[in-house]
């Protein structure tokens, strides 16, 4: 009779004790999750402020007054470009 009222105490006690462990678990792997959105939300944030300085010094590189300075640093200078026109100065013609 012992053993029996030992193991309808127990057999009593399990569901709680199940839900308190699977409640355990579900909290855990949401706080991981927490924890890997938490991470990835600073790494967005540190690519879009990269991704600004970047467009920063895009804009600046592409002044004319900064390729004109390197373009001289690297001795380059304004092409001159002419033209050749055939003989009886037409440019088309439809025949």
């Amino acid at each position: 009779m012992k053993t029996k009222n030992i193991l309808l105490l127990l057999l009593s006690f399990l569901p709680g004790l199940l839900g308190i462990v699977s409640h355990v678990v579900i909290t855990n792997g949401i706080a991981i999750d927490g924890k890997k959105l938490a991470t990835t939300e600073i790494a967005v944030q540190n690519i879009k402020r990269q991704n600004k300085e970047l467009e920063m010094e895009i804009a600046q590189n592409a002044a004319i007054s900064v390729i004109t300075k390197r373009a001289e640093k690297l001795n380059l200078h304004p092409a001159q470009i002419s033209f050749l026109l055939p003989e009886d100065k037409k440019l088309a013609s439809r025949e």
